[in-house]
C-alpha cells in the first residue's frame, strides 16, 4: 500500500494526533515523544504554532479547518450554542484558510478540508477542495465524509476512491456505516477519525490516523489517559491508587502522551497481524 506523500508518517498503521493548544508546552511534548500534532485555525492561539511549522519537528502536523465550528450548531446540534454569531461568513473563513495554506504548501502538512455540508452547498464545497488541489506543493487535503452526503450509502466514498483519493476523514457521525465505509476503503484509502479514539472502535475498524484531546485535557483538568486509551477521572485515578493521581500537570500530559504511544504501537502491531500495513 502506498502511505502518502508526507515524509513523516514512516511505516504506520496509525497515527494518533493529539489535538488541543496549551501553548508551546504541549507542542514541544509531543515533538519530545514523537506523538502527531493536530491544531485548528479556528484557534487564534494555535495559528501561530501552525505558521511556525517546519518537518524538522520530526512529528507529523494535521491542521483542522475549524469545520466543526460551523456544524455543532447544524449538522450534529451539539454543544451550548451562544457563539454561533460569532463565527467569520464562512466563505470569508474559506479564503483566509486558502491563503494559510499557500503560504505553507511546501510543507508536509495535512490540511482538511471546511467540511460544512449544511452550512454551503457540496459543489461549492467541491470546489473549494479542487482550487486547494490546484495549489503546487508537498502538503495534502483531505476530504470529510458525513453520512448525509449520501444517506450512508457511502457512495460518495466509492466517488472519492474512483477519483483517487488518497487519505479521507470521517466523524462520529459516521459510526454506523463504518462497516460499510471500510469495505470500500479497505487497501484502497487511508481513513482519519476526528476525536476516534475509542479502543473498541480503534480494534474493529483499521483507521489509519486518529486524533483526541484527551492527553491535553488530562493535563488541565486532572485526568490521565492510559495505553488503551481508557481515560481516568481524578476519582477513578485515586481509587485505582494510579501514579497519575499524584502527579504535576506536566507529568500527566507526558504520561498521557506516552499513553498514545502505547497504543500507536499496539494497534499498529495488530492491524499488520490482520495483514493491514501502509508503507
Amino acid at each position: 500500500m502506498d502511505g502518502g506523500g508526507n515524509p513523516l508518517w514512516g511505516n504506520h498503521l496509525v497515527v494518533i494526533f493529539s489535538a488541543g493548544s496549551q501553548g508551546s508546552g504541549h507542542e514541544v511534548a509531543c515533538r519530545k515523544l514523537g506523538v502527531g500534532k493536530l491544531y485548528s485555525v479556528m484557534s487564534p492561539g494555535e495559528v501561530p504554532r501552525i505558521k511556525a511549522y517546519d518537518n524538522s519537528w520530526g512529528i507529523p502536523l494535521m491542521v483542522d479547518s475549524g469545520a466543526h465550528s460551523y456544524n455543532k450548531h447544524s449538522l450534529f446540534h451539539v454543544g451550548f450554542g451562544g457563539n454561533a454569531w460569532k463565527l467569520p461568513p464562512p466563505r470569508d473563513h474559506f479564503a483566509g484558510y486558502y491563503a494559510l495554506i499557500q503560504s505553507l504548501a511546501h510543507q508536509p502538512i495535512t490540511f482538511v478540508e471546511l467540511d460544512i455540508y449544511s452550512v454551503l452547498p457540496k459543489a461549492e464545497i467541491d470546489a473549494q477542495y479542487a482550487a486547494v488541489k490546484a495549489i503546487p506543493g508537498t502538503f495534502e487535503y483531505i476530504r470529510v465524509y458525513h453520512s448525509m452526503l449520501d444517506g450512508g450509502t457511502c457512495d460518495v466514498v466509492r466517488q472519492w476512491v474512483d477519483e483517487g483519493h488518497k487519505y479521507i476523514g470521517v466523524g462520529a457521525d459516521a459510526l454506523p456505516v463504518f462497516s460499510k465505509l471500510f469495505k470500500v476503503t479497505r487497501d484502497k484509502v487511508k481513513v482519519h477519525g476526528f476525536a476516534m479514539t475509542r479502543f473498541d472502535v480503534l480494534t474493529k475498524y483499521p483507521f489509519f490516523s486518529v486524533d483526541s484531546t484527551s492527553p491535553l485535557t488530562a493535563a488541565i483538568f486532572g485526568t490521565a489517559m492510559t495505553g488503551k486509551l481508557r481515560v481516568l477521572s481524578r476519582e477513578v485515578q485515586r481509587k485505582e491508587r494510579s501514579v497519575s493521581a499524584s502527579q504535576t500537570s506536566k507529568e500527566r500530559l507526558y504520561s498521557s502522551l506516552e499513553g498514545v504511544k502505547e497504543a500507536t504501537n499496539y494497534l499498529t502491531k495488530l492491524w499488520e497481524a490482520r495483514g493491514v500495513v501502509w508503507q
